[in-house]
């Protein structure tokens, strides 16, 4: 639920249809008509190489997904408190990091050219992860033992900026490309918790896992990482995209005219924007459209991302790690509740408003979940808690696929469904931000009890 999003409205105009022509953007900008056996050639080798789509984000989410499932490793080292501050460390630079590509990026790329821009930001930010990842299993031999913890949460934190500067640009390029590759970067963002069950089975990465295994598991995941890179060159360097990126650089001098009419829309008297029939979707209209989807996001994403810090609090009530399994639970339940979100809808999940009820309803689990952990009086049952977890996660996956679909069906225009998904990507961060920063105050408030203590 976490990992979703979507490119920025200049994306719009320059999307690919089927048949004999390009779809036409909704702007001053006409795209150019292409012969229709081209597109036809274009689109076949969409179809092709859309598996690389599913390397390229388990390539740039691995990384965290694969560290985080070591939560009892770090644990049993460095306290519960020390796996918060990792969740803070990779979170905390995806909001900067939106904002700042959301203003320089284009400015970048129509100097540089996107099809050299796009495919430099990618590959320097996959091949720091490697490095990084590398890097990390030797921290402990090379620093003092007190400087440890610092050290990884320095690495965490690159990890942290280059993973979301890659998201941002990938999704960016995948939404000029047909529906269907977008279905396929979206599965991407799940496969790296097939990729750490086997791995963390396989080399028995407990709580007493040996450095060697350590060490093993890094360089594995360092190589999945290189298997993304190596994808992602590919992909940019594949005819559809070099042909995409000429559309999009092309359309810049239309775009800064489209965007200065919606400037000049938002000095309208009123508070509550409307869209006569056919003007331009303003930033003002769609954000008031989309608003109800863009608060279930918020709760949806800020709670489990919040709730998933504390895992590490729970106590066991046997020899199992359970935080290992609530990490797991977690994560395979989102995955479940996605494709649930295709089958017929519940009555109380057949519009946006209805979403922000089930959002709101769904916070009473998280605070099951925190009554759990907080009052020892409570009995402890691991079956308990995970059948809580796993509920709660399947609903945030379920939520996360309503909301932006909902808020792209709000909008009429491509343009507009295009704003839509910016926002509710920057809303996502938003989320993640405040949910990191709220999750290091309550841990060093000492409300809770680290389990080690």
């Amino acid at each position: 639920g976490e990992n979703s999003g979507v490119g920025g409205a200049d994306s719009a105009s320059v999307r690919p249809a089927t048949g004999n022509r390009p779809e036409a953007s909704t702007g001053a900008y006409q795209a150019r008509p292409v012969e229709y056996t081209e597109e036809a050639m274009l689109e076949e080798k969409v179809r092709r190489t859309n598996w690389l789509w599913v390397l390229i984000s388990c390539g740039y989410m691995v990384s965290w997904t694969s560290v985080g499932s070591l939560i009892s490793y770090f644990k049993a080292r460095q306290g519960a408190k020390f796996y918060v501050m990792l969740y803070f460390a990779f979170y905390l630079p995806g909001l900067p990091m939106s904002l700042f590509q959301e203003r320089y990026d284009h400015v970048i790329d129509r100097k540089l050219g996107s099809a050299k821009t796009f495919l430099f930001r990618v590959s320097v930010g996959l091949i720091v992860t490697i490095i990084a990842l590398l890097y990390i299993p030797f921290v402990p031999s090379m620093f003092p033992q007190h400087q440890v913890p610092y050290i990884m949460l320095v690495c965490m934190g690159v990890i942290g900026v280059v993973s979301w500067m890659c998201h941002g640009t990938a999704c960016m390029l995948c939404s000029m490309f047909p529906p269907s590759s977008t279905a396929f970067l979206q599965t991407g963002f799940r496969t790296p918790e097939l990729y750490t069950v086997v791995a963390v089975s396989a080399l028995r990465l407990g709580s007493n896992a040996t450095h060697a295994h350590v060490v093993a598991f890094y360089f594995l995941t360092a190589c999945v990482v290189g298997v993304g890179l190596v994808s992602w060159v590919i992909i940019v360097r594949s005819k559809p995209a070099l042909h995409y990126f000429a559309l999009k650089d092309s359309s810049y001098s239309s775009r800064d005219a489209l965007d200065e009419s919606e400037k000049a829309s938002l000095l309208d008297g009123g508070t509550s924007p409307t869209k006569q029939e056919g003007a331009v979707e303003t930033r003002a209209y769609i954000a008031q459209a989309i608003y109800p989807c863009r608060l279930a996001i918020f709760l949806n994403i800020w709670s489990s991302i919040f709730n998933a810090a504390f895992f590490a609090y729970v106590k066991p009530a046997g020899k199992v790690d359970v935080e290992v399994v609530l990490y797991f639970t977690r994560l395979f339940s989102d995955f479940i509740g996605r494709p649930l979100a295709r089958l017929p809808r519940p009555s109380f999940a057949q519009n946006k408003n209805q979403l922000v009820r089930l959002a709101i309803a769904r916070l009473s689990l998280m605070v099951v979940f925190f009554a759990y952990i907080g009052f020892d009086w409570i009995p402890k049952n691991d079956m308990f808690i995970v059948l809580v977890v796993a509920l709660f996660s399947v609903l945030s996956g379920y939520l996360a696929v309503l909301s932006y679909e909902y808020a792209s069906a709000s909008l009429d225009t491509k343009a507009g469904q295009s704003m839509a998904g910016a926002l509710m990507n920057s809303t996502f961060h938003m989320a993640a931000f405040s949910a990191v920063v709220m999750g290091v105050a309550v841990s060093s408030s000492g409300i809770f009890k680290d389990p080690l203590d």
